[in-house]
């Protein structure tokens, strides 16, 4: 989420986003209702729950052999216990 549609939900709210944008900006994934979209609440993480893996941890590029899609390229952080960094 971006910009003003992050102040709408607390974390562990479980969003419905409709029509919504997928971009990618500075090396992050960014996923927005943008103009056209919708992004409502719906319910709220009653269990506990695990934030790995951390989709923006990674940095992503296009992928040589279809440029439509993205491939791990490396790990933003170092101390990641997900992702170990690619050498």
């Amino acid at each position: 989420m971006w910009g003003s549609e992050c102040g709408a939900f607390e974390p562990g709210d479980i969003i419905r986003l409709s029509n919504g944008i997928f971009s990618y900006h500075k090396n992050n994934l960014v996923l927005r209702a943008g103009k056209r979209g919708n992004a409502e609440k719906v319910g709220e993480f009653a269990m506990l729950f695990v934030e790995t893996p951390n989709i923006s941890e990674i940095r992503w590029s296009r992928d040589p052999n279809n440029p439509k899609k993205f491939v791990q390229e490396s790990v933003i952080s170092p101390h990641s216990q997900i992702f170990k960094p690619l050498h």
